[in-house]
């Protein structure tokens, strides 16, 4: 009987609340995937793009559609076949992939971040021991780190849950400094490299450097929200509606990311524009200002 109540019990999303998160959600998740997915594609097909950092970039695209394709799904399916919500080894398991796609993405920005900061810090020691393979296995590296943090997270639920979240709210302090610090840097030495072109005449572009930069921020504000609703909710346990919803500022920020792709950076976007069938390619979409400025 008292399972019965605790799975009666817990918060669900009910009402206005539950038709509000899946249309708006699963609009978002949809119009995300199918940018991110196109982003995947022009990487995969132009071998231009196929250096160190795109590899990197075009990891966050891949854990984008993760967040959108699987961490959208299962937090919001159950709400429509409660009867799940009974099942221990279903919810230790939602809990375990939630916590896995909420924080790869921001896994692969902070190997990011620090791989822009030492390409555009000590340019010489980058190309030295950046590689392409090396940049994959740095790639792989922040999957495997939120494996192991998800699975840690998944054992220790619902028992220990809120010494999960606990470690969760330290981790992601720690990875926003690590990506603040590092993306100031990266912006003012950019910002740099770009007053030195208009100097010389050069064309303004903004380089990859001020894209990551670009991306971070996105970041940092999508992610704001729900790491604050967190930590109250770990202090007060008190913040039931508002929790269910901070799943939709990191989805926002996955359609964020991909207009930068698209029309902030441009060799991916002359790498879209060639997947797209003639009759869809406008001079517009080539004339878009910005751009990326090939330092490396």
């Amino acid at each position: 009987m008292n399972n019965t109540i605790q799975c009666e019990i817990q918060d669900r999303i009910e009402g206005e609340w539950l038709i509000i998160i899946t249309v708006f959600g699963s609009i978002t998740a949809i119009v995300s995937t199918l940018g991110n997915v196109v982003v995947i594609s022009a990487f995969i097909n132009t071998k231009k793009l196929h250096k160190p950092c795109n590899v990197m970039l075009t990891n966050i695209a891949v854990s984008d559609v993760m967040l959108c394709v699987v961490g959208f799904a299962v937090f919001i399916a159950p709400e429509y076949f409660r009867q799940i919500y009974c099942n221990d080894t279903f919810t230790q398991a939602r809990f375990g992939i939630l916590y896995f796609v909420l924080n790869l993405s921001k896994s692969s920005l902070v190997i990011t971040s620090i791989e822009r900061l030492i390409g555009i810090q000590w340019p010489f020691r980058y190309h030295s021991f950046m590689t392409f393979r090396i940049s994959i296995l740095l790639s792989a590296a922040a999957w495997v780190f939120t494996v192991i943090r998800a699975v840690h997270a998944s054992l220790r639920f619902p028992q220990e849950v809120n010494a999960s979240r606990i470690i969760e709210v330290i981790v992601n302090v720690l990875e926003i400094c690590v990506t603040v610090a590092c993306n100031s840097r990266v912006y003012v030495i950019s910002r740099w490299h770009l007053n030195q072109d208009r100097l010389y005449g050069i064309r303004t572009q903004d380089s990859k450097s001020q894209a990551v930069v670009k991306i971070s921020l996105v970041y940092l504000v999508s992610w704001s929200l729900p790491l604050v609703l967190w930590t109250v909710d770990l202090i007060t346990g008190n913040v039931k509606h508002l929790r269910q919803i901070s799943m939709l500022p990191p989805l926002l920020g996955t359609l964020a990311n991909v207009y930068i792709y698209s029309f902030r950076m441009k060799d991916y976007r002359e790498a879209i524009k060639q997947l797209l069938p003639k009759s869809c390619r406008r001079s517009s979409w080539t004339n878009t200002p910005g751009g990326i400025y090939n330092i490396f």
